[in-house]
């Protein structure tokens, strides 16, 4: 597709509500997602993600299982990267906590 406005090809046209026309991401100044995501709030969010991406239950402190078909060496590397974000989730919570305090 072509964008209308900066006249650039493009795979993605938007029309953001109030919006006239289409247009490329960048034509609308529009940002993503991770971009809006606060700093403390990024630990949660990667969290989830890798969660999505083994298909378990979603939800900090929910665990981990090996999904069936997956190299345990895989799955080790993935529960390694589970317990850092972990710990980085309980100490955004401690954070706060002692903020609010």
């Amino acid at each position: 597709m072509v964008c209308p406005s900066r006249h650039v090809r493009v795979g993605k046209l938007y029309k953001p509500n109030g919006g006239d026309c289409f247009a490329e991401r960048r034509g609308w100044r529009l940002g993503y997602n991770s971009q809006r995501i606060e700093h403390s709030q990024r630990p949660f969010d990667k969290l989830s993600s890798l969660q999505r991406k083994l298909s378990q239950e979603q939800g900090w402190d929910a665990g981990l299982e090996r999904p069936k078909g997956m190299c345990r060496r895989t799955f080790q590397r993935q529960l390694h990267r589970y317990d850092e974000l972990d710990e980085q989730c309980a100490l955004a919570v401690t954070r706060r906590l002692e903020f609010r305090s």
